[in-house]
């Protein structure tokens, strides 16, 4: 997509703007790819997940130990897909959680218990909109390579087994991600109650990258994984200071001092 845009436009692709797994994606990227990004001239990243070691999240702890019957019962079931528009499942979710305040909130609270708790500031009013696309589908194996981020505490590739890692990568442990090359301009966005993205995750991953990223840490206590999508004030807590930077060149100025 980053080479159809340049391509197209004949010119760097200014901005990339990623939230939680669609961070993850720009590292990577960066990693295998880098002639790639080095197309982009910045990169403003919501909730970045990299490492995943101590994320809070009681349920996905959870989940991640029970992984590879998961993924037999997925390749099994759905040729490895998962949730991929399962309409029945997102009728069901829709109904459920939008019949009164009551189930609204016990459909907020198993969100909660994945992304951290903020009853303030979730908008309940797009509860009808967010079961339409949460849980969001896709492969079961990009799931079990999270869980395998929560259980072994690496960011690196997949994990097949030592039989196919050796087959594969020519060695028995799947190869780390070379943060070193991941040199675009960075601001990371951040909230304290991020269950998912949580200080010593973020903190051991800024401290591998070539340059120090502008960190915006949201000023809101209690702002969760979710809130980047739903927060009534996000707006003003984190989209204006993220218009800020991007129009006014604090990333490069940042880089020069």
């Amino acid at each position: 997509m980053i080479n159809y845009i340049v391509q197209t436009k004949q010119s760097l692709l200014r901005a990339y703007i990623g939230y939680s797994m669609g961070t993850t994606a720009f590292f990577v990227l960066s990693s295998e790819r880098p002639q790639v990004t080095r197309m982009v001239q910045s990169a403003y990243l919501l909730a970045p997940i990299a490492y995943l070691q101590y994320q809070k999240s009681p349920v996905l702890q959870h989940l991640s130990l029970a992984k590879d019957p998961l993924k037999t019962t997925f390749d099994i079931l759905s040729h490895g897909e998962f949730l991929q528009d399962d309409v029945v499942l997102r009728k069901f979710m829709k109904y459920i959680c939008s019949f009164n305040i009551l189930e609204e909130k016990i459909c907020s609270n198993v969100f909660f218990s994945i992304v951290g708790f903020d009853n303030k500031e979730f908008d309940y009013k797009l509860m009808p909109k967010l079961v339409n696309y949460l849980p969001a589908g896709g492969s079961i194996k990009q799931i079990v390579h999270y869980a395998q981020s929560i259980q072994y505490g690496y960011f690196r590739q997949y994990d097949y087994g030592r039989y196919k890692n050796l087959k594969i990568y020519n060695s028995i442990e799947p190869p780390k991600y070379n943060i070193s090359r991941i040199i675009t301009p960075i601001a990371m966005f951040w909230g304290e109650n991020d269950w998912l993205s949580t200080p010593k995750d973020v903190t051991r991953f800024v401290k591998k990258l070539p340059h120090k990223p502008i960190f915006y840490t949201v000023p809101y206590k209690k702002f969760n994984h979710l809130d980047f999508l739903v927060a009534k004030d996000v707006r003003e807590l984190v989209f204006d200071k993220l218009i800020d930077i991007l129009t006014n060149n604090k990333l490069n100025l940042h880089l020069e001092t």
